[in-house]
């Protein structure tokens, strides 16, 4: 085997120089076709931000928030500075509501229970017996459980479902619920309300199993 000898200055730019570019090409990003809008929004230019006013749900209440989006894809969730639950904050609820739009296990599709994932056209045949059932029987036997709805339009929707259904039941489940505070306050004021605190006149406030600043709407 022959003695090594040391290398030269040209051979030790060259393999320095090899080094760098291996380096850079495996820091780099793949390359990407752009494609175009078919017919483009609006006021929209590609690259630059764009903040839309709207809002985001917890418990069934409204957080007013600012969307920020880019070429149409939400990237940052921002508090709506005039909306009185949020003025221009955020909580935890509201900063990781944007990565739920890009959770590789979000569902994609109806998903059924006994023979895994499914279509909506399979969900709509399997639906379509006992749903003519339900139909003849005034909605008996139908149970619709959802969380505390504060939609307007899902609240209609629901009602024009009982109103063809008059047997169905509606079932609201929250895992926090107030409905002993609810009942509270009707036995209290003769109709179910929300208290809502003013702390800004309180001198002294003792909490007892509850945190008005804690996690939660309006808090």
């Amino acid at each position: 085997m022959p003695p090594l000898t040391p290398p030269s200055r040209r051979e030790a730019l060259r393999l320095l120089g090899a080094g760098i570019t291996l380096a850079a090409g495996g820091c780099s990003k793949p390359v990407e076709e752009i494609v175009p809008y078919v017919r483009a929004p609006e006021q929209l230019l590609p690259g630059v931000p764009v903040r839309y006013a709207t809002t985001l749900s917890l418990s069934g209440w409204a957080r007013g928030v600012h969307a920020i989006a880019v070429d149409g894809r939400p990237i940052k969730i921002e508090g709506n500075p005039l909306h009185p639950s949020s003025l221009g904050a955020t909580d935890v609820f509201a900063e990781a509501a944007i990565l739920d739009l890009y959770d590789p296990d979000r569902s994609r599709t109806v998903t059924e229970r006994v023979n895994g994932i499914a279509s909506w056209d399979m969900f709509e045949r399997a639906l379509s017996g006992p749903l003519s059932t339900v139909r003849g029987e005034r909605g008996r036997g139908l149970h619709l459980v959802t969380g505390r709805v504060t939609s307007p339009t899902l609240a209609r929707q629901i009602d024009a479902l009982l109103q063809a259904l008059p047997e169905a039941v509606w079932h609201v489940h929250e895992a926090i619920d107030e409905a002993n505070a609810e009942r509270g306050a009707e036995l209290a004021f003769g109709r179910p309300l929300r208290a809502l605190p003013r702390l800004d006149r309180a001198e002294t406030i003792l909490c007892v199993g509850a945190d008005p600043l804690g996690a939660g709407p309006d808090q």
